[in-house]
């Protein structure tokens, strides 16, 4: 693990930390991210964590000394989920189908109408706390309102 230089923002290059079960690529996650979401809550965590990328992989996040698996989580990650179950806001509690729903219905097309339609503007955003991989879900937000506009 001695090539990562754990700043995977920046990093150009592909991640040379692999899931130990599937070999695929990860990314690496912020710890405090992977506390809040472990069902065990007595969970040590003192070094870097990674969550393997692999939507069929039953691995979430993993480093030298642990393997969490989906079970282990609070949430559902949401691309290792069906689309008919994925969450794409964590902070709000907001699926794809909701938003989906929402563009269909009332032809908005940004995440804060979105939010406001619901009835979800009241709550407080802490994505490193919420979000699986402990960043906003603006470009996955973007992305499912595209997606809903393209559904008939």
């Amino acid at each position: 693990m001695s090539n990562c230089n754990g700043n995977c923002d920046t990093c150009k290059t592909e991640c040379t930390i692999r899931c130990p079960i599937c070999n695929a690529t990860t990314t690496i996650v912020p710890i405090d991210t992977v506390k809040s979401i472990c069902i065990n809550k007595n969970i040590i965590i003192d070094e870097n964590t990674y969550i393997c990328l692999n939507r069929k992989c039953e691995v979430t996040y993993f480093n030298s000394k642990l393997v969490l698996y989906k079970k282990d989580l609070s949430v559902p990650v949401w691309f290792k989920e069906p689309m008919s179950e994925m969450i794409v806001c964590y902070c709000y509690n907001i699926t794809l189908k909701e938003i989906v729903n929402t563009v269909k219905k009332y032809k908005v097309y940004t995440k804060s109408e979105i939010i406001k339609l619901l009835n979800k503007e009241h709550i407080n955003k802490d994505c490193l706390h919420h979000n699986p991989i402990g960043k906003d879900c603006d470009i996955l937000f973007n992305n499912a309102i595209e997606y809903a506009k393209g559904v008939e």
